[in-house]
């Protein structure tokens, strides 16, 4: 999902770096008792929601990005419409909320959520992932 970020070399850090954490995983989940299979498991399943999460992440910036280029057309457009507005006056009406703007507001919204409170939307918690 989404696009691929960082060079070659970094992705190849990234993997190395993701198989030294499912090697710590495992072993610490092998140190509460768990046998290799449970612990295997257990990785997986985190790395299964860990993954779910990044790819939201991802596609929640995506969308912000074409939202962001969208908006900026509809506020040129907006502008262009009105000359009789002088912009620059405080006073100045807003632009009507259009459907793109408010998509905009909720992801910038869950996100403020993730970043402040450590919320995220209920299909990525344990128990949906």
């Amino acid at each position: 999902m989404g696009t691929r970020i960082g060079t070659a070399k970094q992705r190849i850090a990234m993997a190395a770096a993701l198989e030294k954490w499912r090697r710590a995983m495992e072993a610490e989940q092998r140190g509460l008792g768990m046998s290799r299979e449970e612990a295997r498991a257990e990785v997986d399943r985190r790395w299964a929601r860990m993954k779910a999460r990044l790819d939201w992440i991802d596609a929640q910036f995506a969308d912000m990005v074409r939202l962001h280029e969208i908006v900026g057309e509809q506020y040129a457009r907006f502008e262009d419409e009105h000359p009789e507005i002088d912009w620059e006056d405080p006073d100045a009406p807003e632009m009507p909320e259009t459907p793109e703007l408010a998509e905009l507001h909720r992801i910038e919204e869950a996100l403020t959520a993730l970043r402040l409170r450590d919320e995220w939307p209920a299909h990525l918690y344990w128990s949906q992932v």
